[in-house]
């Protein structure tokens, strides 16, 4: 099924024998009652319910498209914003990349059929090539390089979390099953503060970059309690915390 946009079809459909999967879309808004409905939303609190289903985002904000609210083209930092939330705000199946342009094959002439209040594309051998389309290999290096089927939401390892404030600078979090691995999200604050308790034990500890795809290492802060990890420069980025293999 692909509901619209903001609408969770869990509850009425869950029983179904014919449903493979749980579809829905985050949509194409910018405001932050749009944003904090992925980060606070259904997915956060519904994925736990049985019998349990694969999630999977169809149609996170497209590329290109114009927000629903501001009007303006949607850019990749929105796109990868929305698509790392979604990857790590449920134990999810997957995730969709959209790009304006290339969903509708335009011309970049008019809007797409129908949707003229999306604006006018990139002609669709362009809009394959938009920064955000581009960065979704990283996200495939990612995620592909890890057991990302077994990680669990972990919201509670943020210690005052910004995205309580403002839901665009919410900050992700997710560990998987063994405790061996945690995962943060981090869209734009410039440091992030971890409980120690929700770190694996012994941790190689990396900031990678899914911007560029590359990886460094990550120094912190320790207290007690908490570490604080401030990132490498300016830009949303992912913490990457995983117990070392012994040799």
């Amino acid at each position: 099924m692909h509901p619209q946009g903001q609408h969770w079809v869990l509850n009425e459909f869950k029983d179904e024998k014919w449903i493979g999967f749980i579809g829905y879309q985050s949509g194409h808004g910018d405001s932050d009652e749009s944003l904090a409905w992925l980060t606070r939303g259904p997915l956060t609190q519904d994925w736990e319910k049985e019998p349990h289903h694969p999630l999977v985002n169809l149609e996170p904000p497209y590329e290109g498209h114009l927000a629903y609210q501001s009007k303006t083209p949607i850019n990749a930092d929105l796109v990868r914003r929305e698509i790392y939330w979604s990857l790590l705000n449920g134990p999810t199946a997957g995730v969709s990349y959209g790009g304006h342009g290339v969903w509708g094959w335009d011309d970049g002439t008019k809007p797409p059929t129908d949707h003229a209040y999306t604006g006018t594309p990139l002609p669709w051998q362009k809009a394959l090539l938009m920064p955000g389309a581009q960065q979704m290999t990283n996200l495939v290096s990612f995620f592909t390089s890890i057991d990302f089927n077994q990680l669990r939401p972990l919201p509670g390892a943020v210690v005052n979390n910004p995205g309580n404030q403002s839901p665009r600078k919410y900050i992700a979090a997710a560990r998987s099953e063994k405790r061996d691995l945690t995962v943060v999200y981090v869209p734009e604050d410039r440091t992030v503060e971890i409980l120690m308790a929700s770190l694996p034990p012994s941790p190689e500890v990396k900031w990678f970059n899914p911007r560029t795809g590359e990886t460094s290492s990550a120094v912190a802060v320790v207290t007690e309690t908490t570490a604080q990890f401030p990132t490498p420069s300016e830009g949303d980025w992912i913490l990457w915390m995983q117990t070392q293999v012994k040799k």
